[in-house]
């Protein structure tokens, strides 16, 4: 693949993954591969790697786009950068559709809609390894990364649902230690209780790039 060079130094581009009224965040720095993309978004939401997708992204008019070719993935990653959108908005869907223009199986076309629908479930953030997740966390919790105190209203602090490290939202995106296990719990927090299923997500390159 040619090398693209869209993103600034030091750029990175904020993606939001919706599937099943979950929501997943990654951080891109470089354009990557299609075939790489897809693979990524099957690790992070526990697809088996044959299963058949559907990806669209909301560009600036609120319009759901598929992503299914290397064209439509710059283009979507080119198009969010230039617009200053503060993220690249990401829907999946299981299977594909029956005849072209139609609606993907399970396809509800209000979840487009501004503040149609809320997304129950807490985001997870899945950076160098690490699936964090906002939590309210005791008054002495400190920041692994700057060493301050995790403190404020509301989901100050993020915690890693596998090994446990505790980070300020803020100083999550910069953690370049590696999680101890690539092994985590998606869909439900690991609190020690019995019946989690566990999945194995993919690591980041750093705070800000998928890497293959």
């Amino acid at each position: 693949m040619a090398n693209f060079s869209i993103f600034n130094e030091g750029e990175t581009l904020k993606i939001k993954i919706y599937f099943e009224r979950q929501v997943f965040i990654v951080y891109l720095s470089e354009v990557i591969t299609i075939d790489l993309f897809y693979a990524k978004l099957r690790e992070i939401l526990r697809l088996d790697t044959n299963q058949i997708i559907t990806v669209k992204w909301i560009d600036n008019e609120d319009d759901p786009c598929t992503i299914s070719s290397q064209i439509e993935l710059f283009e979507a990653i080119k198009l969010t950068l230039e617009f200053r959108d503060a993220e690249l908005k990401v829907h999946v869907f299981l299977g594909q559709p029956t005849t072209p223009g139609a609606p993907c199986p399970g396809e509800d076309k209000t979840v487009y809609r501004r503040g149609a629908r809320r997304w129950v479930h807490k985001k997870k953030y899945f950076i160098s390894g690490h699936c964090f997740q906002p939590k309210r966390l005791n008054k002495r919790t400190i920041c692994a990364l700057c060493e301050d105190t995790i403190w404020g209203l509301g989901h100050a602090g993020f915690r890693c649902m596998d090994c446990g490290m505790c980070v300020h939202k803020k100083c999550h995106k910069y953690v370049a230690e590696k999680c101890c296990s690539r092994t985590f719990v998606v869909g439900e927090e690991n609190n020690g209780g019995g019946g989690v299923s566990q999945h194995k997500v993919p690591s980041l390159k750093s705070a800000t790039s998928i890497r293959g």
